[in-house]
């Protein structure tokens, strides 16, 4: 009896930080200049109110910078927008890049 009351104690301890943790992300949920989970908040919701894009502009895109990872194929997550660096990954082997404006 007397372990599994510290054993409980034990795991209830980092509990507290670990919400706290998730504090941080949902006020980036907020920003819309921030994409900090793949589907922009915990809801899915894929949406940004931003206005750079208009129904007006929407059919003429233009490339603004490239980056290649070294392979063509086998890319299925997506990136992450955090403050100013964009986080965007490879394929097998899995490498994690940090590309900064």
């Amino acid at each position: 009896m007397r372990w599994c009351v510290w054993s409980i104690m034990f795991l209830a301890v980092p509990l507290p930080s670990a919400s706290l943790a998730n504090q941080g992300i949902l006020w980036l949920q907020q920003d819309d200049t921030q994409w900090s989970i793949p589907a922009k908040n915990y809801s899915a919701t894929r949406y940004s109110t931003l206005g750079q894009i208009t129904p007006s502009n929407v059919n003429k895109p233009q490339e603004v910078r490239s980056f290649l990872s070294g392979t063509l194929w086998g890319h299925e997550g997506s990136s992450l927008v955090v403050g100013t660096i964009m986080y965007v990954h490879s394929a097998y082997p899995t490498y994690v890049y940090a590309l900064d404006r």
